[in-house]
């Protein structure tokens, strides 16, 4: 066991920040003076001071000249909880991988994590679930959230009322993986997401430079279905297709990869792809699996391509082409972003 040992200042700081949470100091909003501390803790006057200053210079206290020093706006709802609102994080390994690594950066910041996370329901379930969940979190005093937006486009305006939510409460959100506001708009959120354009083009450059110039691109998984970050990703490969001639090269397939008797009308059709690429790494996988069954081989006939760099991808027992997420720097952005909010709001 790992035993930390604190030096005077943080005793003094950390007892000081307990007690905010507590809610010690609630009806006059004042801490104790510098010789009250002094006389307390039995330090040196430096050593109050610098506790107290650490404070402020966390947003928590202001000194009012003469008066004394005073929790903040900010300090009231110091809980040393975050909230994290991720609708279907169970449904895809990149979502879990976003959950566990935010919550060991917030502890190390000094912060406990709430989840939230929704099981499959109907829309109407999970629009009050959903509304629910949020109104937990305000109400749990989370000190910011981070929210990544329902991806079901019959749920656009959930979206906006759980920032709304949010907003009414003065708590901090920070959106990771989509906006709330529907493309091209953007909404006054800060935001931190992949740009699934550029990477749609670099899997069209990764195709052509393997002869692979019929791609479809399915856009229906195994759980998720089509949304804008995917479609951002059809454009870029169409994109790029586009602007390198080859034309009439890019068909979005809108069947599920575990549907043989489509993929057998597919290749019986006048668009016979050479290449797939899926939306996310477990809808690869499955669509090899569908191919192998119809007696395609994988990558011979048909290449596939998935997005996430999801263990799943090494895993299986055909190597799979994916584009990587770099899960741990999104998620350490993502909570300096929520971070810094707090701080300055």
């Amino acid at each position: 066991m790992t035993v930390v040992v604190k030096n005077k200042f943080e005793q003094v700081r950390d007892t000081l920040l307990e007690e905010i949470k507590k809610g010690v100091y609630e009806r006059s909003l004042k801490l104790p003076s510098e010789n009250e501390l002094i006389e307390r803790f039995g330090i040196a006057r430096e050593t109050a001071r610098k506790a107290i200053s650490d404070l402020v210079r966390k947003g928590l206290v202001k000194r009012r000249k003469g008066a004394g020093s005073f929790i903040t706006k900010q300090g009231q709802r110091r809980s040393g909880l975050i909230g994290l609102l991720m609708p279907d994080a169970s449904s895809a390994r990149i979502f879990r991988d976003f959950v566990t690594e935010i919550s060991r950066l917030a502890r190390r910041n000094g912060y406990e994590v709430i989840v939230r996370d929704l099981s499959a329901g109907s829309i109407a379930e999970t629009k009050v679930r959903v509304r629910r969940m949020a109104r937990e979190l305000v109400v749990q005093n989370v000190e910011g959230v981070v929210f990544r937006p329902l991806i079901d486009e019959r749920l656009v305006a959930s979206n906006l009322e759980i920032v709304k939510i949010f907003k009414n409460a003065e708590t901090p959100v920070v959106l990771m993986d989509s906006d709330v506001a529907v493309s091209p708009e953007r909404s006054d959120c800060d935001l931190v997401t992949i740009d699934n354009v550029s990477a749609g083009r670099r899997v069209a450059e990764h195709l052509l430079k393997r002869g692979r110039r019929k791609v479809a691109f399915m856009m229906n998984g195994t759980v998720l279905r089509h949304n804008e970050n995917w479609r951002n990703r059809l454009f870029g490969v169409a994109g790029e297709m586009a602007l390198r001639n080859v034309t009439d090269a890019v068909c979005p397939l809108d069947f599920k990869p575990d549907s043989r008797s489509a993929l057998k009308r597919l290749f019986k059709s006048h668009f016979r792809p050479n290449a797939i690429v899926c939306g996310n790494d477990e809808t690869a996988v499955q669509l090899i699996e569908s191919l192998l069954a119809i007696g395609k081989r994988v990558p011979g006939d048909v290449a596939v391509v998935g997005f996430d760099d999801a263990d799943i991808a090494a895993s299986f027992k055909i190597p799979l082409t994916t584009v990587r997420q770099p899960s741990k720097l999104i998620a350490t952005t993502v909570l300096r972003t929520l971070l810094a909010r707090i701080a300055r709001p």
